[in-house]
């Protein structure tokens, strides 16, 4: 897909990216020449996070995230390149044509597939709004306190068995196009299904605004399961989407506090009652991806989920997945029998709120307390075995110091000698590298990592420094480069293309490459120096590959097992020669 140059260059001349960033980053203050603010791409208390106006680009120092505008818009909204290329358009109301010459996301799949799933939202919701069938699904929002605002907000909606299907029929859409995009299925016996038949629906909007998939509740309680989201599609994924994030996301961005809740329901009816950064994910554990998701948003979160069994062994492994990340984590608990949602409805906002606060706890003591609701101190062996899951615990953190704290902690509540503890954590320590190592030696055995291993190269080293200096550029040329996409990317650059020309030209996987190429500026203290030393260290690293290259056969020569050729016994002499030289200049 290729859009022309002049209208991406006009795209990126309307959106400078300091003006872009603080819609996003309200915190994001003027320091010297830049921006500063804390990375929205991660946790971390000091800012990190800058932006160069003069360069148009940005950078975190702590995480390695960094780029253009179209990158920022990128990795805020977990968009496309395309995708963010067009909503930069829209905000500067710059119409991207539609030739010959490319293909539009409007005709991509994946947007074919955004628009059933729009498209359908609307369908339910006008169902839940009008039709007589969704009587019952009115009456249960009723009596679970849910007003018109809210319904609207979330684009509640009801689906009648069967007339989705004939509504979308006569859209155009094919029933292929619809069970792709997850609406539909089929059935053992061949006949189409629909999943959110006779359930009130709830649409599923990623973080930018998109309905990507749906999660239905019966109201025929005889009907089991209670709660069913439509499959994983190649724009939904339940490991990467949070409920609510996107109607709570203007206030979160602000407030930097978010909430974890288990259900729809809960988030629902805390954004009803003005509670923002509510957010839940889809009826499911909470994942890595979900963390990493509200990181960008939160510098705190509340693990609040329901008191039953499952929902507080729910919470031990939604803190493993905090703690993993340092992240910044607390639990607090509701009385037993009563979820969120309920709570607000019965005793209102600030109550709610004065009950979140009250009963804070960090993880570690959380877990201690939970423990020793039930715990039998004359129990050694007992003792033993919870201090063991505890220390399991406190390794999840990356963190020393959060480590200690929190072994000091265990010690005092369970009367254990502190320094035993330590001794025993630190063999579990060691037994988890040993593990991580023989894993991590395991996966590379598996699988060859081309990506890394042409971004470790000296060749993506060079070209990382021309695309900082870019007046070095013509001092260079292509036959440096064996790797077709550098050589892709310094031809753009003779030919003076900037970051997005180049970006446009390339496929979404040399994208995610380029993209790495240009977030980490070498900063060398003199770039033309640097430039040399690379030049020589390439042209040592050509003269070595094509000794390689003839070597064995030069050796078969040699023991007379092949006719000698005198000319590539000459080439050998010779580039050896200029090897010893290489080196000893080096020296």
């Amino acid at each position: 897909m290729a859009i022309p140059e002049d209208i991406l260059e006009r795209i990126k001349e309307a959106n400078d990216l300091v003006s872009v960033a603080r819609q996003y980053l309200p915190d994001l203050k003027k320091a010297g020449r830049d921006w500063k603010c804390c990375c929205p791409f991660h946790y971390e208390k000091t800012p990190s996070f800058s932006i160069s106006p003069e360069r148009e680009i940005f950078k975190c120092f702590g995480c390695g995230q960094g780029g253009d505008v179209f990158k920022f818009v990128m990795s805020m909204e977990n968009i496309s390149w395309i995708e963010a290329v067009k909503k930069l358009a829209e905000r500067a109301s710059i119409e991207i044509p539609s030739n010959n010459n490319f293909e539009t996301a409007k005709n991509s799949k994946k947007s074919i597939i955004l628009k059933i799933l729009e498209t359908t939202s609307n369908f339910y919701h006008q169902c839940l709004l009008k039709s007589s069938k969704a009587k019952t699904a009115r009456e249960y929002l009723k009596e679970r306190g849910v007003n018109s605002a809210s319904i609207e907000k979330f684009r509640l909606g009801f689906a009648p068995k069967g007339l989705l299907l004939q509504a979308a029929l006569k859209t155009g859409y094919t029933k292929a196009e619809l069970i792709e995009a997850g609406i539909l299925t089929t059935t053992q016996k061949g006949d189409l299904f629909e999943y959110m038949s006779d359930r009130l629906v709830f649409p599923i909007f990623d973080a930018a605004g998109n309905v990507v998939g749906f999660g239905g509740r019966t109201l025929d309680e005889t009907r089991p399961p209670k709660y069913i989201n439509t499959p994983e599609t190649i724009v939904f994924s339940k490991s990467g989407v949070l409920y609510g994030l996107f109607q709570t996301l203007p206030t979160l961005r602000t407030q930097k506090e978010s909430i974890i809740v288990e259900g729809y329901m809960d988030a629902l009816i805390s954004w009803q009652f003005g509670i923002s950064g509510v957010v839940a994910p889809l009826s499911t554990a909470l994942t890595d991806k979900h963390a990493k998701l509200i990181s960008r948003y939160s510098n705190q979160t509340t693990v609040l989920f329901d008191p039953d069994p499952a929902g507080q062994k729910a919470v031990r492994r939604a803190l493993e997945i905090f703690e993993q990340n340092s992240m910044d984590a607390v639990v607090s608990t509701l009385p037993e029998n009563i979820d969120p949602d309920q709570y607000l409805n019965s005793h209102g906002k600030e109550n709610f709120l004065a009950l979140l606060k009250s009963t804070r706890q960090e993880p570690i003591d959380f877990l201690i307390n939970q423990v020793l609701k039930t715990y039998n101190q004359s129990g050694l062996n007992a003792r033993m075995a919870i201090v063991s899951d505890l220390l399991n615990f406190a390794a999840c953190n990356p963190n020393v110091n959060a480590q200690m704290q929190q072994i000091t902690k265990i010690a005092q509540r369970f009367n254990v000698d502190e320094k035993a503890i330590r001794y025993e954590f630190s063999k579990l320590i060691k037994q988890k590298r040993i593990g991580q190592a023989s894993q991590n030696q395991t996966q590379a055995q598996a699988q060859q990592k081309p990506e890394k291993d042409i971004l470790n190269s000296l060749q993506a080293k060079f070209l990382n420094l021309l695309l900082f200096n870019r007046t070095l550029v013509n001092e260079s040329c292509a036959e440096f480069f064996t790797e077709d996409l550098f050589k892709k990317i310094f031809e753009s650059l003779i030919l003076k293309k900037d970051d997005a020309h180049i970006m446009n030209t390339l496929s979404d996987e040399e994208r995610l490459i380029f993209t790495k190429l240009t977030a980490s500026d070498p900063r060398f203290s003199d770039a033309s120096k640097a430039y040399n030393t690379m030049i020589n260290e390439l042209q040592t690293a050509k003269l070595k590959m094509r000794l390689n290259q003839i070597k064995q056969e030069v050796s078969l020569m040699i023991n007379g097992k092949i006719e000698k050729d005198m000319q590539k016994l000459k080439e050998y002499e010779e580039l050896t020669l200029k090897l010893k030289g290489a080196k000893e200049t080096a020296l």
